[in-house]
């Protein structure tokens, strides 16, 4: 896949892309490609799997929301859907939370390659921020290829704003994590109201997006640290 096939794919899904958009994609994928050399970001090698697996799988679920909205990336990685998403969506005011140094550093360089604006890096992990200033203060958090949705959601919906939406990125074994996080969602203030699915066109890899939106606030005591999470989830 190149940044033409992407476009087409996207049209077809009535997902519009900008040449600026195009060609700023283009710019970091080459920019993630030259950085994982050095530091290891992704396991996606190629500028064909990086517009696939990477762009593409960040892309292929299109945004609803019409107004600035403040947006958060748990565990951004070498950037997706993160950066994506913020470089076709004008409206977002966007976070890239990512605990590793290494990983954080390479965000901060590529949002300056790139020269993005409203879009920041923290350096933090997600159950620290959850008992902090910025609890319940986003409109939309992401979540892509992280842990299992039971424990995730412990993560997220502390962060989201009564009235906004977790999108959490998943496989083709997603059902098996909603039926076990069904529990943990209800507790932590969300509602689960949507199940999206699709395709990846070269091998027809399953992508999902599961939509939960938060209609209460979460009990204080939430997020734990993540060793309780992890050891009793929800």
């Amino acid at each position: 896949m190149n940044s033409t096939i992407l476009h087409k794919v996207l049209q077809d899904k009535d997902i519009s892309l900008s040449k600026a958009n195009l060609d700023t994609l283009d710019d970091f994928v080459r920019f993630v490609l030259e950085k994982n050399l050095v530091t290891n970001l992704t396991a996606h090698r190629t500028p064909e799997q990086l517009y696939e697996k990477g762009i593409l799988d960040s892309l292929i679920f299109p945004l609803d929301f019409k107004q600035p909205i403040h947006y958060l990336d748990i565990g951004s990685g070498a950037g997706f859907p993160g950066i994506p998403l913020h470089i076709v969506y004008p409206y977002l005011h966007t976070t890239l939370l990512e605990p590793l140094g290494k990983k954080a550093n390479f965000l901060t360089s590529c949002i300056e390659h790139l020269g993005l604006n409203h879009i920041q890096v923290l350096q933090d992990r997600a159950e620290i921020l959850g008992q902090g200033p910025l609890r319940e203060s986003f409109d939309l958090v992401t979540a892509r290829a992280v842990i299992h949705l039971q424990n995730l959601v412990e993560l997220a919906l502390p962060l989201v704003k009564v009235g906004g939406f977790f999108y959490a990125y998943k496989g083709s074994d997603f059902q098996i994590e909603v039926d076990a996080s069904l529990k943990a969602i209800k507790r932590l203030g969300g509602d689960l109201i949507d199940v999206k699915q699709s395709l990846l066109p070269s091998q027809h890899d399953q992508r999902v997006l599961i939509v939960i939106k938060k209609v209460k606030p979460t009990e204080s005591k939430y997020p734990r640290m993540f060793s309780q999470i992890k050891h009793s989830p929800l």
